[in-house]
């Protein structure tokens, strides 16, 4: 017996216009190296910090470019808090 999950019945870029969601694939990614991963799916340490880091200055950035959305105070909230 298959067991369908309600996400499936969607295509993730149909799914993302719909909802009008930001989509970004790190799958082939040249900042990363086979030393960021733990193994071939899971990043070590060392590349969970450099992701962190990675994901918060494009929320920074892209949270910036819609017309200044985020104000200086949240940047810094944002910088100390994220990472």
């Amino acid at each position: 017996m298959i067991i369908e999950s309600k996400i499936n019945r969607f295509s993730y870029p149909d799914y993302i216009q719909k909802y009008n969601l930001g989509y970004y694939n790190y799958l082939k990614d040249d900042r990363f190296s086979a030393e960021d991963f733990f193994d071939s799916d899971h990043l070590n340490t060392r590349g969970a910090e450099k992701f962190s880091r990675l994901l918060r200055d494009e929320i920074i950035e892209n949270m910036s470019l819609c017309n200044n959305f985020v104000s200086e105070i949240n940047k810094k909230w944002l910088l100390i808090n994220l990472f």
